[in-house]
């Protein structure tokens, strides 16, 4: 596969430049592929919200919480830690730092300045979701054994528990307004996905069907929820409004489709199916379920494919090709790469915005 090296360039115009190479494809016919070397590898990443820097964590047994500008250049490691994420105004790092107790949660100024104890030893599992103003997360954690959904205020430290059963609470993603958090929870026999109100109360059940239900994703509007279920041997994408109504499959395929995620406008969804290659590709579609459109053709499996925040480009992880064959046989036979040092790669998706 024929790769191209970003340059000093800003993120859109490297990307969208890349495509103007002559030669410069990714596989069997692809689009240019930009593969950010200058960061090194990593495990996780998010964005800032204008898109210019990018919080990763460094693969290692001291897991360490990096920054880097959007082309990969002017790598700095912050802290110890993981899971990081960037505040709605980029100002703030959220992030777990390791201890005896599963983990603390800290945050601290996006150069890494000014890192303050939020709560101690309590973090499970998966992202922190915040509220559009900044002012609160909601997290999984389970202090007492539990994994319930807590939300956080990040300023005062106040911690508010709401849920609390002897069942798995995950998943959890709060609306922009702060005002609900939906999640998936096992309480009721199988998982489904409900709505609790950020002060506990409202608890609501959303769907009631045969099937997991996994990886919820809000619409940028906070209208509708994206989610992915394992029906009738299949594990496909659906997407439903967030009172719980109008559910509609967007994928049917022998294949697993899953990972999916909406675009800055929320008019289009990218998403992994190993529908085409074992290791799974990226693909794209609209919200309706049309469109669909094959993004990556790689080798190696893509992890967590998300869009830029301007929505002209997908990024995602993936194993670098010169990854020893043990290395690319576990992670491949896994489903993850994500104990090894992953690349950030990316893809314009051009006129799909």
């Amino acid at each position: 596969m024929n790769r191209a090296r970003l340059s000093r360039l800003p993120l859109a115009l490297a990307v969208a430049g890349l495509l103007g190479v002559a030669g410069c494809r990714c596989g069997d016919g692809g689009p240019a592929e930009a593969v950010l070397t200058a960061a090194g590898l990593m495990t996780e990443f998010a964005f800032s919200p204008d898109g210019s820097r990018i919080v990763f964590t460094s693969p290692g047994p001291g897991p360490g919480v990096c920054v880097a500008d959007s082309d990969g250049r002017n790598r700095e490691r912050l802290a110890d830690g993981y899971k990081p994420g960037f505040s709605p105004d980029g100002t703030k790092i959220v992030f777990v730092s390791p201890s005896a107790d599963r983990g603390d949660i800290y945050v601290m100024n996006a150069d890494g300045t000014q890192q303050r104890l939020l709560v101690k030893g309590t973090v499970r599992s998966g992202r922190f979701s915040w509220s559009a103003d900044g002012s609160r997360v909601a997290f999984c954690a389970e202090p007492d054994g539990n994994a319930d959904i807590y939300v956080l205020d990040v300023e005062s430290a106040e911690l508010t528990r709401l849920t609390d059963h002897y069942e798995l609470d995950t998943n959890p993603v709060m609306e922009p307004n702060g005002d609900r958090v939906f999640f998936v929870s096992r309480r009721e026999g199988r998982e489904e996905i409900f709505a609790v109100n950020a002060d506990g109360s409202g608890l609501t059940r959303l769907t009631d069907s045969p099937g997991k239900k996994l990886q919820l994703a809000l619409s940028p509007d906070g209208r509708s929820v994206l989610f992915v279920s394992r029906r009738d041997g299949q594990t496909d994408i659906y997407i439903m409004d967030t009172d719980g109504t109008n559910e509609k499959r967007l994928t049917s395929s022998p294949a697993n489709d899953s990972k999916a995620a909406f675009s800055p406008d929320g008019r289009t969804i990218v998403f992994v199916s190993d529908r085409d290659h074992k290791y799974g590709e990226a693909y794209l579609m609209n919200t309706d379920g049309r469109g669909l459109k094959r993004l990556t053709f790689n080798e190696n499996a893509e992890v967590a494919p998300v869009f830029t925040p301007e929505g002209t480009a997908v990024a995602f992880l993936a194993l670098p090709e010169s990854s020893p064959s043990d290395v690319l046989k576990a992670a491949r036979g896994s489903g993850s790469g994500l104990p090894y040092g992953l690349e950030l790669r990316m893809v314009q998706v051009g006129g799909r915005q």
